[in-house]
Protein backbone atom coordinates (compact mmCIF):
# COMPACT_ATOMS: atom_id res chain seq x y z
CA UNK A 1 0.00 0.00 0.00
CA UNK A 2 1.42 3.43 -1.13
CA UNK A 3 2.10 6.24 1.46
CA UNK A 4 -1.00 8.51 2.27
CA UNK A 5 -3.13 5.84 0.72
CA UNK A 6 -6.69 5.61 2.90
CA UNK A 7 -9.36 3.02 2.71
CA UNK A 8 -12.47 2.74 4.03
CA UNK A 9 -14.26 -1.29 5.42
CA UNK A 10 -17.86 -1.37 5.97
CA UNK A 11 -20.12 -4.42 6.43
CA UNK A 12 -23.71 -2.87 6.35
CA UNK A 13 -24.38 -3.19 2.51
CA UNK A 14 -26.56 -0.09 2.58
CA UNK A 15 -24.00 1.90 3.73
CA UNK A 16 -21.63 0.67 1.04
CA UNK A 17 -22.52 2.61 -2.10
CA UNK A 18 -23.24 5.94 0.04
CA UNK A 19 -20.17 5.64 1.86
CA UNK A 20 -18.44 5.52 -1.71
CA UNK A 21 -20.20 8.88 -2.78
CA UNK A 22 -19.28 10.86 0.22
CA UNK A 23 -15.58 9.32 0.41
CA UNK A 24 -14.76 9.69 -3.35
CA UNK A 25 -14.21 13.30 -3.42
CA UNK A 26 -11.61 12.56 -0.20
CA UNK A 27 -9.39 9.15 -2.34
CA UNK A 28 -10.85 7.51 0.14
CA UNK A 29 -11.97 4.13 -1.37
CA UNK A 30 -14.03 1.88 -0.14
CA UNK A 31 -14.47 -1.74 0.09
CA UNK A 32 -17.58 -3.86 1.58
CA UNK A 33 -16.39 -6.52 4.12
CA UNK A 34 -18.29 -9.02 6.63
CA UNK A 35 -18.06 -8.63 10.17
CA UNK A 36 -16.29 -11.60 10.57
CA UNK A 37 -13.75 -11.59 7.74
CA UNK A 38 -9.81 -11.58 7.24
CA UNK A 39 -9.06 -7.37 6.35
CA UNK A 40 -7.64 -7.82 2.80
CA UNK A 41 -4.64 -6.12 4.12
CA UNK A 42 -0.62 -7.36 4.76
CA UNK A 43 0.69 -6.82 7.70
CA UNK A 44 1.81 -3.99 9.24
CA UNK A 45 -0.35 -2.49 6.34
CA UNK A 46 -1.35 1.15 8.22
CA UNK A 47 -0.04 3.56 10.59
CA UNK A 48 -3.68 5.24 11.84
CA UNK A 49 -6.67 2.47 11.96
CA UNK A 50 -9.95 3.99 12.80
CA UNK A 51 -12.93 2.50 13.98
CA UNK A 52 -16.79 4.45 14.28
CA UNK A 53 -19.51 2.38 15.84
CA UNK A 54 -18.21 -0.77 14.79
CA UNK A 55 -20.53 -3.76 15.15
CA UNK A 56 -17.35 -6.44 15.64
CA UNK A 57 -14.07 -5.10 16.47
CA UNK A 58 -11.66 -7.14 14.86
CA UNK A 59 -8.56 -6.92 17.58
CA UNK A 60 -6.40 -9.57 15.77
CA UNK A 61 -6.89 -7.99 12.79
CA UNK A 62 -6.24 -4.52 13.91
CA UNK A 63 -3.40 -5.47 16.17
CA UNK A 64 -2.43 -7.21 11.99
CA UNK A 65 -2.61 -4.56 10.36
CA UNK A 66 -1.44 -1.83 12.07
CA UNK A 67 2.13 -0.88 11.93
CA UNK A 68 4.32 -1.13 15.24
CA UNK A 69 4.21 1.82 16.87
CA UNK A 70 0.61 3.01 14.92
CA UNK A 71 -2.51 4.21 16.48
CA UNK A 72 -5.89 2.79 16.86
CA UNK A 73 -8.48 5.11 17.33
CA UNK A 74 -12.17 4.20 17.62
CA UNK A 75 -15.63 5.54 18.48
CA UNK A 76 -17.53 3.06 20.82
CA UNK A 77 -21.03 2.04 21.28
CA UNK A 78 -22.06 -0.56 24.13
CA UNK A 79 -25.22 -2.67 23.34
CA UNK A 80 -27.44 -1.25 26.26
CA UNK A 81 -27.35 2.14 24.47
CA UNK A 82 -28.52 0.78 21.22
CA UNK A 83 -31.77 0.22 22.23
CA UNK A 84 -32.28 3.99 22.53
CA UNK A 85 -30.79 4.44 18.75
CA UNK A 86 -33.45 5.82 16.48
CA UNK A 87 -34.00 2.62 13.73
CA UNK A 88 -34.94 3.89 10.24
Amino acid sequence: MSAGTMVATESWRPNVELAKVNLAPFDISVLEIDDEAVFPYSGEAFDLVCARHPTTTRWEEITRVLQHGGTFFSQQIDLERTVNLPTS
